[in-house]
């Protein structure tokens, strides 16, 4: 199997022959249409312009959310002196909060970059529990006790792949790539519907996860969610775009 065009062929199925800018001229050629035949659902955001709506921001004191325009469009989440913030999609401004269930595939994917050395701080990025933004970075700076699947970095200068269901332990399968401060890595995930979980790194699969009952966070309303928490020194994770396709 050609693993460069894994995730592509994913989100290709679950749109039914359409499919967004991916990689290679041949999915260049195409327009990603999840919403063709009302067969998926689909959420994400560019950040081409500032944000006007449709998020719930919270941060500690000093934290702020801004907008860079480099590259098109990136969102900005700075915190500082031991503090947070977090972005999380609003469920009542006309997004999609997924619900993962068995039978109903999903597809994730996000190109994220930490503005400093990763042990300044610890991020998430990926789908958690509605209305829970906030608190999916604990106060000791690990994932906090809410449902949710996605990557997250704790240095050095690395994002692992992490689930976890609320009441749970978290699940770690295996660490994640390493990346420079300021350089941008495109991390996916894909859940079949059935039990297993997939995760991509730069559109290439990296690890396939077989799913057990009390892990993982099936049959939860899950929104995208961002965060970001220093340690002391100021750290900043950086958005260029994000999306999710699930079918009906």
């Amino acid at each position: 199997m050609n693993r460069t065009t894994t995730l592509a062929k994913l989100l290709r199925q679950l749109s039914r022959g359409k499919v967004v800018v991916l990689c290679g001229d041949r999915e260049k050629r195409r327009r990603w249409s999840p919403w063709r035949g009302f067969r998926t659902i689909a959420d994400g955001d560019d950040f081409m312009v500032p944000m006007t709506g449709g998020y719930h921001l919270s941060a500690s004191p000093g934290g702020t959310q801004t907008h860079l325009d480099a590259i098109g469009g990136v969102c900005a989440l700075n915190a500082v002196d031991g503090g947070y913030v977090a972005l999380a999609r609003g469920t009542n401004a006309g997004s999609v909060a997924c619900f993962l269930r068995s039978h109903k595939r999903l597809v994730f994917e996000c190109r994220v970059s930490l503005a400093s050395e990763a042990s300044a701080g610890v991020a998430f990025v990926g789908l958690a529990q509605t209305g829970q933004g906030a608190a999916v970075l604990a106060d000791t700076g690990d994932i906090g006790n809410v449902n949710c699947v996605g990557f997250y970095s704790a240095g050095p200068q690395r994002f692992d792949y992490v689930f976890r269901r609320l009441g749970a332990i978290a699940e770690r399968p295996a660490l994640g790539p390493r990346i420079p401060p300021g350089q941008f890595i495109t991390l996916g995930f894909a859940f079949n519907g059935k039990k297993t979980l997939r995760f991509f790194v730069e559109r290439r699969e990296v690890a396939q996860v077989p799913l057990c009952a009390g892990s993982f966070p099936d049959g939860k309303h899950l929104a995208f969610t961002a965060a970001v928490k220093s340690r002391g020194a100021a750290q900043s994770l950086w958005i260029d775009w994000w999306r999710v396709v699930q079918r009906r």
